[in-house]
């Protein structure tokens, strides 16, 4: 469970049933840190990659045995009505074996809520990294395009890819009984795949019950936090920022990533270097919002889809106003909290045009209206228990 956004939300996820005395629950995961921050039944298998050795790693991906034995042993030791997946790549193929041969012998339910792309796409993302663009050629097929066009930028990479997605899938057929998508977005890719899926759309929790908007004093930044990656287009921002940006606006930037020498280097050539920030770490939720709660805005503006983007709704929850990329679920929840400023990621006069226009002296920097605190209770972890435990009881 440790490592970006995804893992981020499952954790809320679990979080808002822990002191559920009607939900006896149990943790199965490959992350042993999960010991720590939560007082419950734990079984801890191992993350395929990370064993060394490309060969070792790519038969891990496949398959790994000891995997299975751990799986079939918290099923026959906790025997689950439901089990509910947040995420099953780490794990290998060897956890859909289990979990397939416990649903025959009990007739169990099994949820599966999408927080990534890993079920549409061969290459998890719908993203060609090879060519930097968006790519839904392989939806619910997982066929050879992958190794054709070497979508992962790794050919070897891209071949494992094929080969465990294949193995995945051999697994799902008629595994999931219900879908759950955190965004309109993810629920209507799951129905191109197949449109009899059950799918229902419960939207991420990332607002405490009974919040306040803070009426801290906003400075003139602009704050981005998470990976730095290629996908994430965070090096190009900051480029255009620096090269158009005039006036005291400044770009504060949190996160680590692949990518993070290359941001090191631009952000240390910068014509003005005290209005670009970066601090190159994850922090935790309270250390990030002490950071970034004095930001009037939040910039996302991934060249790939993302699902459901807690940062957006975290941001307008602390009176920030996102700039997010007109694609998937950003676009999404910008639209549906009729708050923020939506563009082209793919043009560059798009981004800049914004910039200048809220770096104005004249620009009125907008609050969250009511209407907009109203929707927030949408995402609250109050809503999302009910929401799951309504799937749950049907």
């Amino acid at each position: 469970m440790s490592g970006g956004g995804a893992e981020h939300v499952a954790r809320n996820n679990i979080e808002c049933f822990v002191n559920d005395s009607d939900i006896e629950l149990a943790i199965l995961t490959c992350d042993a840190s999960a010991t720590k921050m939560f007082n419950l039944k734990i079984f801890i298998a191992k993350d395929f990659r990370s064993i060394k050795g490309v060969f070792s790693k790519g038969i891990g991906s496949m398959y790994m045995g000891y995997n299975y034995r751990v799986v079939r042993e918290c099923l026959t030791r906790f025997k689950p009505d439901i089990i509910h997946m947040h995420d099953y790549i780490p794990f290998s193929p060897s956890i859909l074996k289990a979990f397939s041969e416990y649903k025959v012998r009990s007739l169990c339910k099994i949820i599966l809520t999408h927080h990534t792309f890993s079920f549409l796409c061969t290459n998890d993302s719908l993203f060609n990294y090879s060519t930097s663009k968006l790519c839904e050629k392989c939806i619910g097929k997982f066929d050879k395009t992958i190794i054709k066009e070497n979508c992962y930028n790794n050919y070897i990479g891209s071949i494992v890819k094929y080969l465990q997605k294949n193995r995945i899938m051999y697994f799902m057929s008629n595994l999931i009984d219900i879908h759950v998508a955190p965004s309109y977005f993810m629920k209507n890719m799951l129905l191109k795949v197949n449109n009899k899926y059950k799918v229902k759309v419960v939207y991420n929790p990332c607002i405490k019950n009974n919040f306040q908007l803070p009426h801290n004093k906003k400075e003139n930044k602009i704050v981005y936090f998470g990976r730095i990656s290629k996908e994430k287009n965070i090096l190009r921002i900051a480029e255009l920022f620096d090269s158009s940006c005039s006036g005291t606006m400044q770009l504060l930037i949190i996160g680590n990533g692949d990518q993070s020498g290359e941001l090191r280097k631009i952000v240390d050539n910068a014509i003005n270097r005290k209005m670009i920030i970066f601090k190159n770490e994850f922090l935790s939720t309270e250390k990030l919002y002490e950071e970034i709660i004095d930001a009037k805005y939040l910039i996302l503006p991934s060249v790939w889809y993302e699902n459901s983007p807690v940062s957006i709704v975290e941001a307008i929850s602390l009176g920030i106003v996102p700039i997010v990329s007109n694609i998937g679920g950003m676009k999404e929840l910008v639209d549906y909290f009729k708050f923020g400023y939506c563009f082209n990621p793919y043009d560059d006069k798009s981004f800049v045009e914004i910039i200048n226009n809220i770096s104005r002296d004249n620009f009125i920097h907008p609050r969250p209206d009511n209407k907009v605190l109203m929707k927030l209770n949408l995402f609250t972890n109050k809503q999302y228990q009910k929401d799951i435990i309504s799937i749950y009881n049907n």
